[in-house]
């Protein structure tokens, strides 16, 4: 159901008061084109505030069909499939791509046949681990995994970290996943003002 390529299970264990926050980014570039993705999870205590990088990738794709609104769902999907994986829920997604957003939102696949088979993948995956919510942020708010997909077309290599099998080397890339507590902090803002709007229309 999840694609032939995916391994783990789907049952998310619920951690009090935190939440998993999943930020994606994609692009494309050059002929062939080359698709870049950043991808970073983070656990956020949505009282406190505080939170706890727990995953970051930065991968390329080559192909004829590789696009941006491509290289994004691959992106979210790698964040999606990571959360299943290690069981981290209730998680939610931030992006600043708005097709994806939308094609997500009303379920609505792309016109473009070499992208629905993605699109499919990633609506089962988004199911799977039910997603919370989605929330576009502009790239200066998402500029985690913005950084990720750019230096996944500097360098020409991939990155794949996970907190619990590789704790120290986090460090490594701390001059990216530094920007995580801006990005977190604008979402915080985002959510807290979608959680009020919800509680007033429940009242009237």
């Amino acid at each position: 159901m999840l694609g032939a390529d995916w391994t783990g299970h789907p049952t998310a264990i619920t951690q009090r008061g935190c939440c998993f926050l999943v930020f994606f980014a994609g692009g494309a570039h050059g002929s062939p084109a080359t698709g870049v993705i950043g991808t970073a999870v983070v656990r956020v205590h949505v009282m406190t505030g505080t939170y706890a990088t727990q995953y970051i990738n930065s991968g390329r794709y080559c192909g004829d069909k590789v696009t941006a609104l491509k290289a994004a769902h691959l992106g979210l999907l790698r964040g999606l499939r990571q959360c299943i994986t290690t069981g981290w829920g209730p998680v939610h997604v931030i992006g600043g791509s708005k097709g994806v957003m939308q094609q997500q939102t009303t379920r609505r696949p792309p016109r473009a046949k070499p992208l629905r088979g993605t699109f499919w993948k990633l609506r089962r995956t988004a199911d799977a681990v039910s997603v919370g919510s989605w929330t576009e942020q502009p790239r200066e708010y998402n500029k985690t995994a913005t950084e990720l997909a750019r230096l996944a077309g500097l360098t020409e290599r991939s990155i794949d970290w996970n907190v619990r099998e590789q704790p120290i080397e986090g460090q490594r890339w701390r001059s990216i996943t530094d920007y995580i507590q801006t990005d977190v902090a604008q979402w915080l803002i985002a959510h807290e003002q979608s959680t009020l709007a919800e509680g007033a229309a429940a009242k009237v």
